[in-house]
């Protein structure tokens, strides 16, 4: 009797693959319908230009109602400080969370935010498969610049943590009552708060946060992350992949802002 090996020895390269293909759609389930069924409207790339074109210190509320709410796709959610687009799409497993927040007393846009999670990317073989993009931009208030830090390790630490405030109650502001925008900011919550955690237990690697390569982090949900964090003279963006993308930055943090809308999955 021949045992497995030889059988599929025996097979022919053309065949292996079939059964290998209908392998994985046992394992995947009808997930793999969405790996050959095209995605649909919007793009990534229609989902971003809206908020790639939202400046800080420029953009108003009424740049940012008209920038980053497509009516055709997404939900708008307003609050005094935050404007917010949420949207989602191949039956849920896809979603989408975009918002613009306003100080006190300030015309001009101070952080901006933007969440695009996926179930279902279009990726093989790669367990979990649940992927998603995360971006989070803010300018530095005073204290966070003119500070004492022992180090850059501390003062990026600082950033991160004064990020993740301000990040969390921007996003509650406009998740009570959107269920696609509450799921996107739970994603972001969590993957920032696995990645200051570690990050708390692995100092030395703080500074890794403004290199290309940025930061590899353990996630719960996802299995994996990484983070990487961009310094203007006022201003901090925070890049994070997880899931099935979370692999190192093809191209530099600068290259990927001038490439508005070219998400790295």
């Amino acid at each position: 009797m021949r045992n497995a090996r030889n059988v599929f020895g025996g097979l022919k390269p053309a065949l292996l693959a079939i059964v290998v293909f209908c392998a994985f759609f046992v394992m995947t389930g009808c997930g793999l319908i969405y790996y050959v069924k095209p995605e649909g409207t919007p793009s990534n790339e229609e989902i971003t230009t809206g908020y790639y074109d939202m400046g800080l210190k420029v953009s108003t509320t009424a740049d940012a109602i008209e920038g980053i709410v497509n009516p055709e796709y997404e939900l708008l959610s307003q609050t005094k400080l935050v404007i917010a687009a949420s949207g989602a799409k191949k039956d849920g497993y896809k979603s989408w969370l975009k918002l613009v927040g306003f100080d006190e007393n300030e015309k001009a846009a101070r952080r901006k935010c933007l969440v695009i999670e996926d179930e279902m990317p279009k990726t093989l073989f790669a367990l979990p498969r649940s992927t998603a993009y995360m971006e989070y931009q803010m300018v530095l208030d005073d204290a966070l610049k003119t500070a004492p830090y022992a180090n850059q390790s501390a003062k990026l630490m600082a950033i991160l943590k004064d990020l993740q405030k301000k990040s969390g109650k921007d996003i509650a502001a406009v998740s009570k009552d959107n269920k696609t925008a509450n799921k996107c900011g739970v994603i972001f919550n969590q993957s920032l708060y696995a990645a200051i955690r570690y990050l708390e237990n692995s100092a030395a690697e703080t500074e890794n946060l403004a290199t290309t390569g940025g930061v590899s982090f353990s996630h719960p949900s996802f299995d994996k992350g990484i983070i990487r964090m961009g310094l203007d003279y006022d201003t901090a963006t925070v890049q994070i992949k997880i899931g099935s993308s979370a692999k190192k930055w093809r191209l530099s943090f600068e290259k990927s802002i001038q490439n508005q809308g070219a998400i790295e999955w």
